[in-house]
């Protein structure tokens, strides 16, 4: 059995470029996403403790980590940021 150090070396070498190319593309989709979960994480945040901070369902914020970075509105980035710490934005594109 082979073992892969991470999910892209993984989807890289099955041998569907298709497959590939949307595994791909949905990792680089959910960069902002991403970043945002590993915070809470790292902070030890659940995803309770989020949605409780921004005074909001927990399936808003279950609806935001499962999501893409094209679809965050402002509010829920500035929302989501503000409730693990974050003051201070700087996306660069």
């Amino acid at each position: 059995m082979t073992r892969y150090n991470c999910v892209v070396a993984m989807v890289e070498a099955i041998d569907d470029e298709r497959f590939a190319g949307r595994v791909a593309r949905r990792i680089a989709e959910r960069t902002i996403v991403r970043r945002l979960i590993v915070k809470r994480a790292c902070l030890g945040m659940s995803i309770e403790d989020v949605a409780r901070k921004i005074g909001c369902r927990v399936s808003r914020v279950k609806g935001i980590e499962a999501g893409v970075d094209a679809e965050l509105t402002v509010k829920d980035l500035r929302d989501y940021a503000r409730a693990v710490g974050i003051e201070k934005l700087v996306l660069t594109v």
